[in-house]
């Protein structure tokens, strides 16, 4: 995963490397490249997925602890790394997506009872998305959508991004139908189809809320795709080709 501090210039994303689990960072033109913070695989699986909130200089992330078998989600202050819970899931579920709706201070999350990226861990095809007020630690917290359906192993929930402003969310669901956007209100309710099935597959988005577009990364190719943000299907176009596979994806307006 890959995130930006504007106020900081400062890029942060979660890296595998060494046995390691890692957050690392650097300023926005890829120098000054440090670890952030770093987690032993024989432990834990994760950071996975991170989430910054540019407006309290707040960076949030998942891991899920592979002896209680539980998922939480940390925070930290930008300036210096203290390690704060905001909320401990007590499921045994990894965490694939991560976003923060800054204006109606809430954080959502997709999490699965299997994950399919890179080394596989876990079992089943179950998968919830999930929400809770950021300021409070996730006091009021729901979990209102849940999948579980046989055609797995894999992650049944993929990525998932907040467009505040329209109180929308979008997330990536991988079914029987593909593995598809879909567009609903900040509750979960109002669910429609944004972009249907793509043969390459779809697997992080981000969203350009100044152009209205949506960008997403693909399973099986190296490329990136964008699509209009506010109609079903349209204008879907390949927008970048890459040498390898992309991962992460974050939009600076």
């Amino acid at each position: 995963d890959i995130e930006i501090y504007s106020a900081g210039e400062e890029i942060y994303w979660t890296e595998y490397t060494d046995s390691k689990f890692q957050i690392k960072r650097s300023d926005t033109y890829g120098t000054n490249v440090e670890i952030y913070t770093a987690y032993p695989d024989t432990a834990f699986h994760g950071p996975t997925t991170i989430a910054i909130d540019n407006t309290t200089g707040l960076l949030y992330w998942s891991m899920h602890n592979t002896s209680s078998l539980n998922n939480t989600i940390f925070y930290t202050g930008l300036n210096a790394f203290a390690q704060n819970t905001w909320r401990e899931i007590t499921q045994s579920y990894y965490t694939y997506g991560l976003c923060l709706d800054t204006i109606h201070r809430m954080l959502y999350f997709t999490d699965n009872t299997y994950w399919d990226v890179s080394t596989p861990a876990g079992s089943g095809y179950n998968g919830i998305s999930a929400y809770g007020t950021l300021d409070d630690n996730g006091a009021a917290f729901s979990s209102p959508l849940s999948i579980n359906n046989p055609p797995g192993p894999s992650s049944a929930l993929r990525d998932i991004a907040a467009d505040s402003a329209s109180s929308r969310i979008f997330y990536v669901t991988n079914d029987s139908s593909g593995m598809r956007i879909m567009r609903a209100r900040y509750d979960f309710q109002e669910i429609t189809e944004l972009i249907s099935s793509q043969a390459a597959g779809i697997q992080k988005i981000a969203l350009d809320l100044a152009e209205r577009k949506i960008y997403w990364t693909t399973a099986t190719g190296n490329d990136i795709y964008r699509a209009d943000l506010d109609s079903v299907n349209s204008n879907i176009e390949k927008f970048l080709t890459l040498s390898s596979r992309p991962n992460g994806i974050v939009v600076v307006p």
